[in-house]
């Protein structure tokens, strides 16, 4: 049968978790997919592994370092219908490509559909918990994520995402330069354009984690990064005051959270408080959510 799917897989120097993953993939029940590896500057037994590999047929790409442009090769893998670009941590469900596939088949204005997570640890074990908390499936049209990320943040997972591949057709995006909220900044930049987001309320995805996540290691300075793009996106749109008041509230009560929780010591939160007020940083109503929110789920993680 015709194929359907490009999946790119993109390793890290986590040998052991790329095994788990190619056998997820192996597993799946949707069959019509192009596998591609890229081999994004690992320096344990990845490549020595992969050139034993041969349970499944695969195109292998070598980086020579490590680098956030590998996201701008991923994205040109876009020649089938659909693209999925997935991370060597994580873990598939039997049929996460079969009924994500199934729903953007029957609905041809959806650009791109993400699922929720189950949560797994470093060994494997399961977190039980599964994210984001949704009773039912959402969708999103044009310009509509930023609302319920203004109140709820990020609930997409990245690497969960399969794409219609025309979206990217006119899309020009560098993540060298947009920096650690690139994966974020790029679920606006297509909901800015016609069509829909879809969540898929079922889980059917593994996702790890651990303290190495690049999204836990730079949280902060991913937001600023974001903010200062997303400002052009919504710029003359009835979004931008909105987003333009909450986001320095947002950033400034993560930055909260990571000195209650230890992450961050004192001169690198009166850095980037410093930061926010020469942003203009005051105090609104989303600002005073968040900060409710970072105080409840420290006082959560206390328990």
């Amino acid at each position: 049968m015709e194929k359907l799917l490009n999946v790119v897989v993109i390793t890290y120097n986590r040998c052991n978790y790329l095994q788990l993953l190619l056998k997820s993939i192996e597993d799946q029940t949707f069959k019509r997919f192009n596998l591609y590896i890229i081999n994004n500057g690992s320096k344990d037994n990845t490549d020595k592994f992969l050139k034993g590999y041969k349970k499944l047929e695969f195109t292998y790409i070598e980086n020579k370092i490590n680098t956030r442009n590998v996201f701008n090769q991923a994205i040109r893998f876009n020649d089938l219908k659909y693209l999925s670009i997935l991370h060597d941590d994580d873990i598939l469900k039997p049929n996460f490509f079969k009924l994500n596939i199934e729903i953007l088949e029957r609905d041809e204005f959806i650009n791109l559909i993400s699922s929720r997570v189950s949560l797994i640890g470093p060994n494997n074990e399961s977190l039980k918990k599964t994210k984001p908390i949704i009773f039912k499936s959402k969708t999103w049209e044009k310009d509509e994520y930023i609302k319920t990320y203004l109140l709820r943040g990020n609930i997409l997972n990245f690497p969960t995402i399969i794409y219609r591949s025309k979206i990217f057709i006119d899309i020009e995006l560098n993540f060298e330069i947009i920096g650690p909220a690139s994966d974020l900044y790029l679920i606006f930049l297509l909901n800015n354009k016609e069509g829909k987001i879809h969540l898929n309320k079922n889980s059917e995805f593994n996702y790890r984690i651990h303290q190495l996540q690049d999204s836990q290691l730079n949280k902060i300075q991913a937001e600023f990064s974001l903010r200062e793009h997303l400002l052009r996106i919504y710029k003359n749109e009835s979004y931008f005051n909105a987003y333009r008041n909450a986001s320095l509230g947002f950033i400034l009560n993560i930055l909260i959270y990571e000195k209650l929780t230890k992450k961050i010591d004192k001169m690198t939160f009166k850095h980037h408080y410093d930061e926010l007020k020469n942003l203009g940083l005051n105090f609104n109503f989303y600002s005073v959510y968040w900060l409710i929110f970072s105080i409840l789920r420290f006082l959560k993680k206390s328990i």
